[in-house]
């Protein structure tokens, strides 16, 4: 597969396997800052857009061979809000603790 490097993040975050971990990893916010492009969020985070796109590839090849995890296309927003908040948000709650 091919990443087009001027799809927002968040469309990528959507619609490739693996992507989310690949932006967890180098940094790049994909909830709030969704809306940038690829080489936009990667200026952002001060990490090269050729090193994200082959692990985007790598982790869309490796995606294809194994568990897809959920479809959050398929699911409600109040399910999607749940899982944002519980999985994403949960170092803005053990910060103020």
């Amino acid at each position: 597969m091919s990443v087009n490097v001027m799809n927002t993040v968040s469309e990528l975050a959507v619609n490739q396997s693996g992507a989310l971990r690949v932006f967890e990893r180098v940094g790049i916010d994909y909830c709030c800052g969704g809306k940038r492009t690829l080489v936009d969020a990667c200026e952002a985070a001060g990490v090269p857009v050729d090193a994200v796109v082959r692990s985007l590839e790598e982790a869309e090849r490796s995606g294809l061979a194994g568990d897809r995890g959920t479809d959050w296309r398929d699911q409600s927003l109040t399910a999607l809000s749940e899982h944002i908040i519980a999985t994403h948000h949960v170092f803005t709650r053990e910060e103020l603790v």
